[in-house]
């Protein structure tokens, strides 16, 4: 699997720069702060899958594309040496099935236990604390130049993840991520379109690779605020974000683009 240069990466500096990261300092030090915390909470690992399932479909889909316009316009093409379709959409389920299994493990852990024991997900501070998430990723959202349709069912998703972890915490998102995730199985074949069936709007695919986001960043604000207090929100989506757009483009990659890091 492709390493995730924004989660986990060493920070290397070089002349005044960060290797890796076009980063202010400020957002040197919140990618630090964000990259600890995922790896303390044992996220790194599920947020690279999501992000390598993100990469496989984008580019099973352009692929997929190529063909059908060649077919379009009559013009004869050999797949050659040229990874088939298949093969992308493959592996995406294949880092879907080890998200799931990933999640499961981190939140069976020790610290998450204690998280589990010591967080109150219903309390004033949570709810402040999702707000300012909700705002700083729907303004990236609204940066990204998200179509219209397409950002009211991305702020509808991360209501429905913020309602579902303020009624039951970690319990309540590891039963939806991995319900959700599992329907990469079923998507990922000819008959769903490989994923690309509308979801209304967003087609299904990128719907579940926002969920995933969602989840991760979510757990990630729990155990901010826990160990931490969390008064650097935003290095959640610095950390989920560095360097994801040069990696190896997609969806997410898109939207990551609005943050501006």
């Amino acid at each position: 699997m492709q390493p995730l240069t924004g989660l986990h990466l060493p920070v290397e500096h070089k002349g005044g720069h960060v290797m890796g990261c076009s980063c202010t300092g400020e957002d040197i030090v919140l990618r630090s702060q964000g990259e600890a915390l995922f790896r303390r909470a044992g996220l790194t690992d599920i947020a690279q899958h999501v992000m390598q399932i993100d990469a496989e479909i984008s580019g099973g889909h352009k692929r997929l594309r190529y063909e059908e316009r060649a077919a379009a316009l009559g013009f004869p093409f050999n797949r050659g040496a040229a990874v088939p379709p298949e093969v992308f959409f493959q592996r995406a389920k294949r880092h879907a099935q080890q998200a799931r299994l990933g999640l499961r493990s981190a939140f069976a852990s020790d610290e998450w236990t204690a998280i589990r024991n010591s967080f109150s997900h219903d309390g004033d501070e949570f709810a402040q604390s999702l707000g300012e998430l909700r705002g700083a990723f729907l303004e990236a959202v609204n940066n990204a130049d998200v179509p219209v349709a397409d950002s009211r069912e991305i702020a509808n998703a991360f209501d429905r993840v913020a309602d579902i972890s303020r009624q039951g915490g970690i319990d309540g998102l590891l039963p939806f991520f991995d319900e959700q995730f599992s329907q990469f199985d079923e998507i990922l074949t000819t008959e769903r379109n490989w994923g690309r069936e509308g979801h209304s709007p967003l087609e299904w695919w990128q719907w579940l690779i926002i969920i995933g986001v969602l989840v991760i960043s979510v757990a990630a604000l729990i155990a901010c605020l826990l160990w931490f207090g969390c008064s650097w929100i935003s290095a959640i989506w610095v950390a989920f974000c560095s360097g994801t757009s040069a990696a190896a483009g997609g969806f997410w990659a898109g939207i990551c683009i609005g943050f501006g890091f």
